[in-house]
Formats: C-alpha cells, sequence, structure tokens
C-alpha cells in the first residue's frame, strides 16, 4: 500500500484526474485544487512602425528625439529608485508596527528585550543565536518583575524561545523548554482550589504543547518519546471532552471551550501514526477511526482518513482468538472502507475539493488493487493497477507510478 507519507507531502500537478476529468475552472483559492488553464487564442500580432517612414525621412512623435528618450529613461529610473525606497520604509514601519503589537502587552523592559529576540529570530538574521539570549534575558525580567509564569505572555515566551531552539537544530534544548512549561501547567491544574475554568484552560495548554512535543519526536523517528506525549495528550483531550456538555451534532464543534473537532481529529491521527509507523496496527485503528468522527462533511482529509484506516484493516494481526481469517478482513473491513474513500473523493467538488481529494483516489484504486490481489483476483488486480498508474502518472507522483508497475508485474499485467 502507498505509504502514508505519500498522501502528505507529494503534490500533484495542475488538472489532476480523479475518475473524471475536471473542466478548466477559474482560479481557485492557494489550498483549492489548481487547474491548468487552457491558452487563449494569441492575440492579433501588433507591431511597432519602424522610427523611419517608408520614404526613409525621421518620424515625427513623442518618441522620435532620442533626447526625449533619455529624459523617460532617466524619469523612469528615479520613478522606480523612489518606488523602492517608499517600499522600504513601508516594510519597516510595516515591522515596526509588528512589533509593537505583538509586545505592547508586556512591560516596557521585558518588551524592549523581546523586540530584539523578535527581530534577531527572523528568517534573515545572521544571529539567531543572539534570539535565544534575549528571549532568556526577556525571561528574566518577567521573573523580576512578578509576572504569573503560568500566564499567557510567559508562557509564550517559552513557547517562542523552544520555537528558535527547534529550528536551530538544537533539539534536546527545545523540547527541554516545552516539556518545563508543559510540567507548570499541568501541576497548576491538578492543584486544589482551582477553578474549573482555569484548570480547563491550563490542561488544553497543556494538550497542545504535549502534542507539539510529540511532533518533534515523531519528525526524529523518535516514536517511544512520541508515543509518551501524544498518549498523554489524547487521554487528557479526551477525558475532558466527555466532561463538558454536548448540545450539537457529531459532525459540528462539540465543545467551544475545548479543543476544536479538527484539532481533536489532527491529535488522534498522529497519536495513530505513531501506532502505524511502528506497526501496532491494532492500536492505529480506532484512533482513525475516532479521527474521522471529528471531520467535517466534504472535507477531503476525510479521504486521506479512510485510505488510512483502509490499510491498517487490512494488516491486522491475525491470532487464534480472533474468529476472522485475513480473507474475511480484506473483503469485510479493507476494501469498503477504500471504496468509500473512492466514493467520498469523487463527491466533493470545489471550492471543497483539494489536492488530498486526487491523491487520495490515487491511493485508493491503488489499494483497492492491493486488496484484489490478496483475494487471488489477479484480473480485477491488473484492471486497478493501471487505473492507479494512470491516475498517479496523470498527477505526476512517481512512486504511485512506480508502486502501480511493480503490482502490475507480480499479477502479470
Amino acid at each position: 500500500m502507498f505509504s502514508r507519507a505519500l498522501t502528505r507531502t507529494l503534490r500533484p500537478s495542475p488538472q489532476p484526474q480523479c475518475l473524471f476529468r475536471w473542466p478548466s475552472l477559474p482560479r481557485q483559492p492557494l489550498q483549492s485544487l489548481r487547474h491548468r488553464q487552457s491558452l487563449p487564442p494569441p492575440p492579433t500580432q501588433i507591431r511597432l512602425k519602424s522610427s523611419t517612414s517608408s520614404s526613409g525621412g525621421p518620424k515625427k512623435g513623442v518618441l522620435s528625439n532620442i533626447s526625449n528618450r533619455n529624459r523617460l529613461m532617466a524619469f523612469l529610473a528615479v520613478l522606480f529608485s523612489a518606488t523602492g525606497v517608499t517600499l522600504g520604509l513601508w516594510g519597516y514601519s510595516t515591522y515596526l508596527t509588528y512589533l509593537a503589537n505583538t509586545t505592547h502587552a508586556y512591560p516596557e523592559p521585558v518588551a524592549k528585550e523581546l523586540r530584539k529576540a523578535l527581530y534577531y529570530s527572523l528568517p534573515t538574521s545572521s544571529s539567531p543565536r543572539d534570539a535565544v539570549r534575549h528571549f532568556r534575558l526577556a525571561l528574566e525580567q518577567c521573573r523580576d518583575l512578578g509576572m504569573d509564569p503560568l500566564s499567557d505572555e510567559v508562557t509564550g515566551i517559552k513557547i517562542e524561545l523552544a520555537g528558535v531552539l527547534l529550528r536551530q537544530g538544537i533539539i534536546e534544548k527545545g523540547i527541554e523548554v516545552l516539556e518545563g512549561v508543559l510540567d507548570e501547567v499541568v501541576a497548576a491544574a491538578e492543584a486544589e482550589k482551582v477553578d474549573e475554568g482555569v484548570r480547563r484552560k491550563l490542561l488544553k495548554k497543556g494538550v497542545e504543547i504535549a502534542a507539539r512535543v510529540g511532533g518533534v519526536y515523531v519528525g526524529k523517528g523518535r516514536y517511544a518519546e512520541a508515543e509518551e506525549a501524544l498518549g498523554w495528550a489524547v487521554e487528557t483531550a479526551v477525558r475532558e471532552a466527555r466532561k463538558l456538555p454536548i448540545e450539537k451534532s457529531p459532525r459540528q464543534e462539540l465543545h467551544q471551550d475545548w479543543l476544536s473537532n479538527l484539532e481533536m481529529s489532527s491529535l488522534l491521527e498522529t497519536l495513530a501514526s505513531v501506532y502505524e509507523s511502528t506497526n501496532r496496527f491494532f492500536l492505529a485503528t480506532p484512533l482513525y477511526l475516532h479521527a474521522l468522527e471529528y471531520m467535517p462533511p466534504n472535507n477531503c482529509h476525510s479521504v486521506v482518513l479512510m485510505n488510512n484506516l483502509s490499510a491498517t484493516l487490512s494488516q491486522q494481526p491475525i491470532t487464534p482468538t480472533l474468529p476472522l481469517s485475513r480473507e474475511q478482513l480484506v473483503t469485510d473491513s479493507a476494501t469498503p472502507w477504500a471504496q468509500k474513500a473512492l466514493k467520498l473523493a469523487n463527491s466533493i467538488k470545489p471550492p471543497d475539493r483539494t489536492e488530498e481529494c486526487d491523491l487520495g483516489c490515487a491511493v485508493a484504486m491503488h489499494n483497492l488493487a492491493e486488496f484484489a490481489e490478496m483475494l487471488g483476483d489477479r484480473e480485477l488486480a491488473r484492471q486497478r493497477y493501471l487505473e492507479a498508474r494512470s491516475l498517479a502518472r496523470e498527477m505526476g507522483v512517481e512512486e504511485g507510478v512506480m508502486k502501480a508497475e511493480e503490482g502490475l508485474k507480480r499479477v502479470g499485467g
């Protein structure tokens, strides 16, 4: 089956095909499906007449005199230079406004260090390590001024500091900062006589930090540590969500004062991916299913989740205590979910449609080909591999083309 990374990192080329060809459409927003616009017929060629008439005499007109043209070039040069200076000043002014808006909630001694830290943390900075130093000085000022260490302002500085460390590749120090904030907010949330609203706010912050820590560990392939952080985040998020009253339908936002549905889905999916990456498909499957329940309708990422669900279902461990064969799992569980993914991907239209739907089509078709192969239906598998290869080739997904061709070799296609 396609790797999970394929459904996220590869980008289809313009005008992908998903069982049918999309007509040319106006340009969509950045996250929408992109289409190759057919070029309009070339306009009538309009040629500039020669500066001399057919009789060879000089042409009269504004640009006929070379000194006039030189003055025009000089004027344009001055205009462009002035425009560049104006844009430069506007950009610097905008940057100063950004700094002021970012640091206005802090006392001036803290804001002063923060402005320097934010400046040195810019991508164009030649000394990003100075950002770390100024963030630490800002935290010292917070402590000296008696600011609440659990306030959004102070924890925000710590999280920014961790981000700078992580971007510089100082992973352990960055994680250490994040885990320090996590320990502080959880300890405060579990203290006695804490207001329920304050407790929930602290736990929400803790879940977000733990999810970020888990994501860093996943990126480094350190799945044991990722599982610990993400496991705590999922357990806490689900437990707290169950405590709150539900007044809306499952496909709408459940709790406005807790994580959003998409945040819950993303959190569950990330932990599921950890279990899938470590071949614990029996743990990944219920998490993918639960993540799918939080997704809104007509969302192309649901196609990704359905494909992942079908893949993990097909790879469940078969034990003597499980009253199912591999063929039954593939026929009754894995195949229907891949078919649902294909159906959903085909049903979503712009502007809801994104490239995840198009890539999801190719992934679902490839998975269905593998399922047919596992069930011994070589002809059906061959047809589906051919279609999966066509879809992948149309989108420029080389890995998909390669895997489909490997499947065709196995089934004699």
